[in-house]
């Protein structure tokens, strides 16, 4: 059986046969992986609307936001705003911020039906 493009890469990789390179290997990925996630996150804010309810799924940033549902209100490129169904509390010692509506990626969205 023939090995994958990315399984040959990464048996080249264990194998030692970019030790030289691998600052530039790592960079040339990461900067793919970057703008394909861009591209990706374009392509599914394209399929949203603005009303339609979504839940957070995706590689977001704080991880208490996954799971979060609401409406989305506004759309900017592949930014996407959702009115929260539920807000957010979060509490510190000196004070308690409440958020209503969230901003983020179209990729770490997911339609859902209600």
């Amino acid at each position: 059986m023939k090995a994958t493009p990315l399984q040959a890469l990464a048996l080249a990789l264990r194998e030692g046969k970019y030790d030289k390179k691998l600052d530039y290997v790592a960079e040339v990925v990461f900067r793919e992986l970057k703008e394909r996630r861009q591209e990706l996150a374009y392509d599914w804010a394209l399929q949203l609307d603005l009303g339609d309810r979504v839940e957070v799924t995706g590689r977001v940033k704080p991880r208490y936001l996954m799971g979060c549902r609401g409406m989305i209100t506004e759309i900017t490129g592949m930014r996407v705003t959702i009115k929260l169904d539920e807000p957010i509390i979060r509490t510190s010692r000196t004070n308690q911020r409440v958020f209503g509506s969230i901003i983020c990626t179209a990729s770490s969205l997911e339609k859902i039906d209600e």
